[in-house]
């Protein structure tokens, strides 16, 4: 199962945490857990006239703290700006495994270790959009799951009338989604065509071998043929990468008004 879901906005060291110790998170759906360390103890004790003993107090017990016992504290503080597989029904699930699974494949890809991409969509817009996906589809499950409720009772005229467009506004704001998820796979999907020119490049540059061998048949047309597909592959590779970058720039697009 994949790990929690986190909003980019939370500061690294905090995310780090809540990755680490996902049972100390909370599903969206729930209160915010309680924390109640010594340190929580005497933050709200640093009042009156020995507040700031008190407040020196609890920044010190902070301090020893161990990870666990900050990352419960982390889980509570930004709770809502986590989603948890629990969060999400199967259709939720897989509107966001289809967006990691996009999302390693560019990261992973020898065009971007080179350098070769456009990094503010693959650091900063990319893990935004798979933010944005879960919480979506989170919601979306919660009112899915509204709905089946609503579905064992009777259904009069009167409860279709409600529940008929409140459907079709689940309906339509997946749809949303699924076309987020798309692009993020189109992407992905031009990314591994540029890898796959940048192998074909590499590949090229041994054609002096293949060329030796060629020569000593003196099949010339044989040589001239391998030239050219090194041209051609050359040119492949630049269009390939000039994909993969714009298909990366297009994930900042306008959204759908839905979102």
């Amino acid at each position: 199962m994949y790990p929690p879901i986190t909003d980019p906005a939370i500061p690294e060291r905090d995310r780090r945490l809540l990755v680490r110790f996902p049972r100390t998170l909370t599903p969206a759906s729930f209160p915010p857990p309680l924390v109640r360390s010594l340190a929580d103890r005497l933050y709200e004790m640093a009042q009156g006239p020995f507040a700031g003993l008190f407040l020196s107090l609890a920044q010190t017990a902070a301090w020893f703290e161990g990870a666990e016992v900050k990352a419960a504290r982390a889980a509570r503080h930004y709770h809502r700006r986590y989603v948890l597989p629990s969060d999400l029904d199967r259709e939720g699930q897989q509107l966001v495994v289809r967006a990691r699974a996009a999302h390693r494949t560019v990261l992973e890809s020898e065009v971007n270790r080179y350098g070769m991409l456009d990094t503010i969509a693959n650091n900063v817009v990319f893990p935004q959009q798979i933010w944005e996906i879960a919480w979506m589809a989170h919601r979306q499950t919660v009112l899915r799951a509204e709905q089946l409720t609503v579905s064992r009772s009777e259904m009069t005229p009167a409860l279709a009338a409600v529940v008929g467009p409140q459907r079709e506004a689940i309906e339509r704001s997946a749809a949303g989604i699924g076309r987020r998820v798309e692009l993020l796979e189109q992407y992905a999907q031009r990314v591994r065509a540029a890898d796959s020119a940048l192998v074909a490049q590499r590949m090229m540059a041994q054609n002096d071998k293949y060329r030796d061998l060629l020569a000593q048949t003196h099949d010339q047309q044989a040589i001239r043929g391998l030239a050219e597909e090194a041209r051609r592959m050359e040119t492949q590779l630049q269009n390939s990468v000039l994909a993969a970058v714009e298909a990366g720039q297009a994930l900042a697009l306008p959204r759908d008004p839905l979102f």
